[in-house]
């Protein structure tokens, strides 16, 4: 019968270091990085907002998008009313993320539209998309104050929708 060998400490130390090490650059690369998530949001905004311009245009119905309560929701004219689209998963509402803040732009860099300017009607949209493929010409700020730089998606009268970084 032979002896059998087995792993010295010195072995197993070594091997574990260089797992640990492996694992730490694998958290470091998956891990929450602000930047990125934010950079999604304002992709994402980007993206549902060009698609319910494209619904509207299909529908031949107007939509509008509200922005209030770290939310934005879309909403459609049904008799003179505003009602939430509901049922619709990419339409239907979303809710930003935490430290993540969604604000409509008016004039310049630092004046801000309150989103409390209409008591009366909740549904009342903000930015209106109609059925010929127009909007309500917008700058909508997607921000996380814990970060230097912003995001700003403009929307112009011809339906286009462009991102742009902004540092501060």
């Amino acid at each position: 019968m032979g002896r059998s060998r087995g792993f010295t400490l010195l072995e197993l130390m070594v091997v574990l270091f260089i797992i640990g090490i492996s694992v730490s650059f694998a958290v470091l690369s998956i891990g929450d990085n602000r930047d990125d998530r934010l950079h999604r949001e304002a992709n994402r905004l980007e993206a549902v907002i060009q698609l319910a311009s494209q619904e509207a245009v299909m529908k031949s119905t107007q939509l509008g998008l509200r922005l209030a309560d770290g939310r934005y929701v879309f909403v459609r004219q049904i008799k003179r009313r505003w009602k939430p689209l509901s049922g619709d998963p990419e339409l239907g509402g979303h809710r930003v993320p935490d430290g993540v803040s969604v604000e409509l732009l008016t004039g310049g860099e630092g004046n801000r539209q309150s989103s409390q300017s209409n008591k009366d009607d909740p549904n009342l949209p903000q930015i209106i998309l109609y059925s010929s493929g127009e909007l309500t010409p917008f700058r909508i700020a997607v921000r996380d104050e814990s970060l230097d730089g912003y995001y700003v998606l403009r929307g112009r009268i011809d339906g286009t929708v462009d991102e742009q970084a902004v540092q501060r």
